[in-house]
């Protein structure tokens, strides 16, 4: 956890809400949302490329990008190539805009920034490494691990920080417009006009998730779990198992 975000080391984002949902279970309540910015990091990572006098001082563009082209599924990934040329300038004006681009924040750590603020091939810098390295342990490898771990997430934190900055800032939701009425009950609970909606995504993508609802549908936290209830008193999924899953019981139609 950082700067008040949970970050999930994983290959993909249904791992990432297996997670999530194993904490729900443990602590009992766990409210998140997806991280959003006010600013689109597909056109804030083009316009880095485009323009280098609008890249914050503390960015540095790195040798890889995926370019694509709205609309199309076509992409261009270049790697290990200067990004700073005329070539890429072509591919830009054609209309290409870049859906990953790999990026060094603050000299301290560098990854591949997705357009959905997913981040790949993390690495710190040798120097944030020589810190770590510095620390006496006296030979505990537990010690070793305590302190690595401070100062990587440390270093992750202020990182966060300033990426979201230079994306626009955290936008956060209203969360009063997406929760439902406080006097709605489990009785009345088949009133929710996303219910049907509900079902039908579940059913489809044969997988029950609080927070996959919560994205499919942009709502908050406790109206995407009574969702989940009023599927199991329905019986289109399971109760929660122990590993915090459940299965899809209805089949489509």
């Amino acid at each position: 956890m950082a700067g008040g975000m949970i970050v999930v080391n994983t290959a993909s984002a249904k791992r990432a809400e297996e997670a999530l949902d194993l904490l729900r279970v443990t602590l009992g309540s766990l409210k998140v949302l997806p991280l959003r910015t006010h600013s689109l990091p597909m056109r804030v990572m083009t316009h880095w490329l485009q323009d280098p006098s609008l890249r914050p001082a503390w960015l540095e563009v790195g040798d890889s990008v995926q370019l694509r082209e709205l609309g199309d599924d076509g992409k261009v990934t270049a790697k290990h190539v200067d990004l700073d040329t005329d070539d890429m300038q072509r591919l830009l004006e054609s209309g290409r805009q870049a859906a990953q681009l790999r990026i060094t924040i603050d000299e301290r750590v560098g990854f591949t920034l997705a357009d959905d603020l997913s981040i790949k091939s993390l690495r710190f810098s040798d120097a944030l490494m020589d810190e770590a390295g510095q620390t006496d342990d006296d030979g505990d490898a537990l010690v070793r691990l305590e302190t690595d771990f401070i100062l990587m997430a440390n270093a992750l934190r202020d990182v966060f920080k300033l990426l979201l900055a230079g994306l626009g800032g955290e936008a956060v939701p209203e969360f009063k417009s997406m929760e439902e009425p406080t006097t709605a009950t489990a009785a009345d609970s088949d009133s929710d006009p996303l219910l049907a909606e509900a079902e039908a995504f579940i059913i489809e993508g044969r997988r029950a998730s609080i927070s996959a609802i919560q994205r499919k549908f942009k709502i908050g936290y406790n109206r995407a779990a009574r969702l989940i209830d009023d599927l199991e008193r329905a019986g289109v999924v399971s109760p929660i198992h122990t590993d915090g899953t459940r299965n899809v019981l209805k089949g489509v139609a």
